[in-house]
């Protein structure tokens, strides 16, 4: 699975307030979700152990949310869109002792085929991501900037 790059800055002054993280991560197919649960489970499971070992490394501490929380609960597909309720993250990142939260989502696209008689492969992949505080789901860095509750209402 390839990935074009995705980028979330945030400044030196914001450093020292984001241990501990909490990590939820998403994966789903583009415009429609297929269902396809078996390459969900697999990119939750290598992205939450990979990405919280590059964050062990810089010595951060990383809670892995997705076990506490089932991705039904925050995660809603429609056609071309998608909607994450951040909020319930925050909640779960806090119980847990975790300032922040930073929420993973990787749309796929472009089935391949199989790698094996159970995982699909896709050609391509977006990824988003999203880093709040968890005392008030405030997001205070993203790799995009427009949400939805961002955008103008008529």
């Amino acid at each position: 699975m390839g990935c074009a790059p995705t980028q979330i800055s945030i400044s030196e002054e914001e450093l020292p307030t984001i241990d501990p993280i909490g990590l939820y991560v998403i994966g789903s197919t583009q415009i429609v979700d297929n269902g396809d649960s078996v390459h969900r489970d697999f990119t939750v499971k290598v992205a939450s152990d990979s990405v919280s070992e590059l964050f062990k490394e810089r010595g951060y501490t990383v809670v892995p949310l997705n076990p506490l929380l089932p991705v039904e609960s925050v995660f809603d597909k429609y056609f071309g869109a998608f909607h994450i309720d951040e909020d319930t993250v925050a909640v779960v990142a806090r119980e847990n002792g975790c300032s922040t939260f930073l929420i993973l989502y990787y749309a796929y696209g472009g089935s391949n085929g199989r790698i094996d008689s159970a995982l699909s492969a896709y050609k391509l992949c977006s990824v988003y991501g999203w880093l709040g505080y968890s005392k008030d789901a405030d997001i205070f860095a993203s790799s995009h900037t427009a949400r939805w509750s961002d955008l103008p209402r008529d």
